[in-house]
């Protein structure tokens, strides 16, 4: 039982001590390469015991910078909204003492003044310590992928992201290449510009840098072939026209480092404000102009009419401001909502100055009319009718009937009646007078070609600048 005991401690010691793995070894036999490729955390912990691995240490200390290749795999865009966008700066303080702090600032950094986007990670680099020498590469997935050097990249305009650990993966080849792959949530500042919206172009960006190694230790590098894929480019509100990588160079107290830069273009979709507030505006602004073919003494159902459609474009102008971040200066649908509310305001504007001529027109022939009553009842008047009437009964304002005599005058060619029927005399002479004078009646008569005409003006030119200008 002793000898038993002694030879089982035996074996356990065996297959405890570190293998050694060569290619020689992997090739002469095939069930090693299969075994130690299926259980690479383990193979990769001895291996990592045996050469002393510090993953605190960056490959190639002593040497020339750490080259690291990237790439992206756009997933997803979320919560593109103007009323979340806004600038934000990262500081960057004295390494290592600072760390914290950085990190800290970061995290009060105000939430909700962003734009997120989903994105597969992708970073390639060459580390000698790590070549194991097996036709197959060893793949790390979740936390085991913290237990050798990765690059400490992180996004320069970021409010917040995060990376997901369950979708981390890590492939070390024979030679010590890693391909580093991990799911990332990025919140990220994008300053937006509104003057032209809704029909304006955004271009918001990803900046990532190195937060700890220089240019001194550390290249990044766009991947040559495709570093950037975007899976869909057609969003709800926006469509994604283009997208440039770019590099740039930054300059704190703790030295310089290198960039890599990514700019997205988003082209609005313009269906969504079309049919909200452009046509509600057109709709309204034309609804106005049936006052100017309303009867002119209907000045009541004239101005419920006006206010009405005045209180509906300033709705309008609320609404469009409510989701909107409160800019210094005015959008291209603000101009479009004020010059609506302009045209109203004017046709209402207009139905009041028609009104108040019609009631300086009635005033003057009433007064006309109580001076033609105090004249002399047996007092005769010359009239003239163009179209040539001549009634031979009239009625009086009492309901009386009286026969009309008529004296021609074969030289001024005019007809005189009695005082006492004058009504029908100065009917047919007012009626020739209003129309030539009546101001209201020609006034209204232009309101109804002019403001249409001068809205489709407006038009055209709003849409020509913006177009123009975009």
């Amino acid at each position: 039982m002793g000898l038993m005991r002694l030879l089982t401690r035996w074996l356990v010691l065996l297959l405890l001590q570190p293998v050694k793995i060569t290619n020689s070894e992997a090739a002469e036999n095939p069930s090693i390469k299969r075994t130690e490729v299926a259980n690479a955390s383990e193979i990769l912990d001895r291996y990592l015991r045996k050469k002393c691995y510090d993953k605190r240490t960056r490959p190639n200390v002593t040497g020339s910078p750490e080259v690291v290749n990237v790439s992206m795999a756009i997933k997803a865009f979320s919560n593109i909204k103007e009323s979340n966008m806004a600038s934000a700066h990262v500081l960057r303080l004295l390494w290592p003492a600072s760390r914290l702090t950085c990190l800290g600032y970061r995290s009060r950094i105000g939430r909700g003044k962003e734009f997120q986007v989903f994105v597969y990670l992708r970073q390639q680099w060459v580390d000698r310590r790590l070549a194991h020498g097996i036709d197959a590469s060893l793949a790390l997935g979740g936390t085991d992928v913290n237990r050798i050097w990765l690059p400490d990249a992180y996004f320069t305009n970021a409010n917040d992201y995060e990376v997901f650990t369950s979708n981390q993966l890590v492939l070390i080849d024979s030679q010590g290449r890693i391909f580093y792959f991990a799911f990332v949530r990025i919140a990220a500042a994008c300053q937006m510009d509104l003057v032209k919206f809704p029909l304006d172009v955004q271009r918001c960006q990803l900046t990532l840098e190195s937060f700890r190694h220089t240019m001194e230790e550390m290249d990044f590098r766009w991947k040559e072939d495709e570093p950037i894929t975007i899976f869909n480019k057609e969003l709800a509100e926006f469509d994604v026209t283009t997208v440039k990588v770019d590099y740039k160079n930054s300059s704190y107290v703790s030295g310089n480092y290198k960039n890599l830069i990514v700019t997205f273009t988003f082209r609005r979709r313009m269906g969504f404000y079309i049919i909200q507030f452009y046509i509600p505006c057109i709709v309204m602004v034309s609804l106005s102009w049936i006052s100017f073919w309303m009867d002119r003494y209907y000045i009541g159902e004239r101005l419920s009419l006006g206010i009405t459609t005045i209180l509906t474009i300033v709705f309008l102008l609320g609404s469009s401001n409510s989701t909107m971040p409160r800019v210094s200066y005015a959008k291209a649908i603000d101009w479009y909502l004020l010059g609506s509310f302009i045209f109203v305001f004017s046709t209402l504007v207009s139905d009041l100055l028609i009104y108040r001529l019609r009631s300086k027109e009635v005033s003057a022939e009433k007064r006309k009319q109580k001076e033609e009553e105090g004249k002399p009842q047996n007092a005769n008047i010359i009239f003239q009718c163009k179209h040539g009437f001549k009634p031979n009964y009239v009625a009086d304002e009492n309901g009386h009937v009286h026969l009309v005599t008529y004296q021609e005058n074969k030289e001024e060619g005019t007809s005189r009646c009695s005082a006492r029927v004058r009504t029908c005399c100065t009917a047919c002479s007012k009626s020739t007078e209003s129309a030539r004078t009546d101001l209201s009646v020609l006034t209204n008569r232009c309101c109804r070609y002019m403001f249409p005409a001068c809205f489709a003006i407006f038009n055209l030119i709003y849409w020509l600048a913006l177009s123009t200008g975009s």
